[in-house]
């Protein structure tokens, strides 16, 4: 039976929400349990900056995890998995999460493609993956099929769910339906960490029928679209995010013999105070990543091969633009698209995940530029190339209606959740209406 007592808090996300469950439960200890979860960091290491209302960031979520357990002595952290693709992003963000506590990771689509590599920098880590599914086919190895986490007379069993192209619908059921009971007679609390998707994790619960085998499914992020906790048979599926932007906290009490919980989301915003040690693992990493890409420059421009790099035409600059159309270059210098490159390297983020949307040299061509290179987000991104425009200026070979469709493709949701087009294409303006 649900009961909704209160809503409140400053944002949308911090929505609290009280259910009870009449069940049973073996132990009597009056403490409550909190459970913290995440999901779906996809390589989303720290907010980039780009707007001030990104959210996530492993050092921020570092801090609010901290200061979350001062508030929950009876804290478990967990993580439904998709941590993101690459070795060193997933080795960072295993280091991370192994400083942070977490108690539980499941597989998501990037650690089963990872495949053992993914599993030997976990085990590396000591960052415990749970995968009930278990791809390998082994029993008892690593990952494992389920874990056990006890804290002050709770008693908590975690499963994982994993995506595989060989998905056995009925293999699963009949594989939760002989541990699940087990695992309930043991456990005050039995929780699922997911990446099948909303369909299928209601579908497990469904398999339950009124038996309350499986408490809470903490999914991937297509749950995000939830908002509140989604009550399927005697199952919950938890509310959700994306790229690490949030993180749910899961309150549960007794009072007498009966559970009652809440569930809240808590942005990973400014307010939460970044872990030095964390963000000195993604500082590394940056600095790691520039270095190898300023190295690949001055190998690229010597020799024959740098020779004929420079002589290449690939673009028309925003400088030989401006030759003819000069009052728009003195409009684009006054915006900051002008200075795009210059404020990666002023944040010391002139790095790979960053250049494709701030360097046009980067994205034309694929290398690193040159420091204090004249470049950013030039004319050529929204309006093509040029260089046939520029060799016979009367042709028209210039893009003029741009859709929203270019500016989006780096103002997304990730990185500019906030981004209105027309409010930017005022702000830009440096053409006269026809």
């Amino acid at each position: 039976m649900k009961r909704l007592l209160a809503v409140g808090g400053l944002l949308a996300a911090s929505m609290v929400v009280t259910y009870s469950t009449r069940r049973a439960v073996a132990s009597a200890s009056l403490a409550p349990l909190a459970i913290a979860y995440t999901n779906d960091t996809r390589g989303f290491l720290e907010s980039c900056g780009c707007s001030k209302s990104v959210l996530g960031g492993l050092p921020r979520r570092a801090g609010l995890l901290r200061s979350l357990r001062k508030r929950h002595p009876n804290l478990v952290v967990v993580d439904s998995g998709n941590l993101g693709e690459g070795d060193a992003h997933l080795d960072v963000s295993l280091r991370a999460m192994s400083l942070m506590g977490y108690q539980a990771v499941g597989m998501g689509l990037a650690e089963v493609l990872g495949g053992n590599r993914c599993i030997r920098i976990a085990e590396k880590r000591k960052v415990p993956l749970v995968n009930t599914l278990v791809p390998n086919g082994k029993r008892g190895g690593y990952p494992r099929e389920w874990y056990s986490v006890v804290t002050r007379g709770w008693r908590v069993a975690i499963v994982g769910f994993s995506p595989s192209e060989h998905y056995d619908a009925d293999a699963l059921r009949h594989r939760l339906r002989v541990l699940l009971p087990r695992l309930r007679q043991q456990h005050d609390l039995v929780v699922a960490l997911s990446q099948l998707g909303m369909a299928r994790d209601r579908q497990i619960a469904e398999w339950q029928g009124e038996r309350d085998w499986l408490d809470f499914i903490i999914g991937g992020r297509d749950a995000a679209q939830l908002a509140e906790p989604l009550r399927v048979k005697r199952t919950t599926i938890l509310p959700t995010s994306d790229f690490g932007r949030e993180v749910g906290l899961l309150t549960v009490r007794r009072v007498e013999r009966e559970l009652r919980w809440e569930c809240r989301r808590l942005p990973v915003d400014g307010a939460c105070q970044a872990d030095a040690v964390v963000q000195g693992l993604v500082d590394d990493l940056r600095r790691s990543e520039a270095e190898k890409l300023e190295e690949a420059r001055r190998q690229e421009t010597q020799g024959l091969r740098g020779l004929a790099g420079r002589l290449r035409v690939e673009w028309v600059t925003a400088a030989q633009c401006g030759v003819c159309k000069k009052r728009a270059y003195g409009a684009w210098l006054k915006h900051p698209h002008s200075r795009a490159l210059r404020t990666l390297e002023e944040k010391g983020r002139v790095v790979p995940e960053c250049l494709p949307c701030h360097s046009q040299t980067f994205r034309a061509a694929g290398r690193s530029p040159e420091k204090g290179a004249d470049d950013g987000v030039q004319c050529v991104i929204c309006h093509t190339g040029g260089v046939l425009h520029r060799m016979m200026p009367r042709t028209k070979r210039i893009k003029r209606d741009i859709g929203e469709s270019v500016c989006r493709s780096c103002h997304d949701s990730k990185h500019d959740p906030d981004f209105d087009v027309k409010t930017r294409m005022e702000r830009l303006r440096h053409w006269q209406e026809r």
